[in-house]
């Protein structure tokens, strides 16, 4: 007989962000931790790779059967496509689990004496 694990299940697999300002934020987005398994599940580490950061995390461990939110924002350190990651150590079988972070850095940009501001998100 298996003694009982934690299961961890993550609401998605990659975000995209679309375009965002250089040097600004985007709205963040939601990822949804929930243990699936019989016993809790314990969270050592949780960061983000690239231009991203984690805003409000999940506690060090989540009992049977809870879930808990993860908000993640990006915030183009440079023009054109940004890619990184989140990544969850745990105890859960698979560790490091990781999602897909995606977005484009993008700036403002006028001709002279124009009033009108364009934006150039680079390739």
């Amino acid at each position: 007989l298996l003694a009982p694990s934690p299961i961890l299940y993550l609401s998605v697999t990659a975000i995209g962000y679309g375009n965002a300002i250089f040097g600004g934020a985007t709205v963040s987005q939601v990822v949804t931790l929930r243990n699936t398994g019989g016993v809790a599940l314990n969270v050592q580490n949780l960061f983000t790779v690239g231009d991203f950061v984690v805003t409000s995390a999940c506690p060090g461990s989540l009992a049977s059967g809870a879930s808990c939110v993860i908000n993640v924002l990006f915030g183009p350190l440079g023009i054109g496509r940004r890619t990184g990651e989140l990544v969850l150590v745990t105890d859960a079988q698979g560790s490091p689990h990781r999602i897909v972070l995606s977005g484009t850095g993008c700036r403002w940009f006028s001709q002279a004496q124009s009033r009108f501001f364009l934006n150039m998100c680079g390739g």
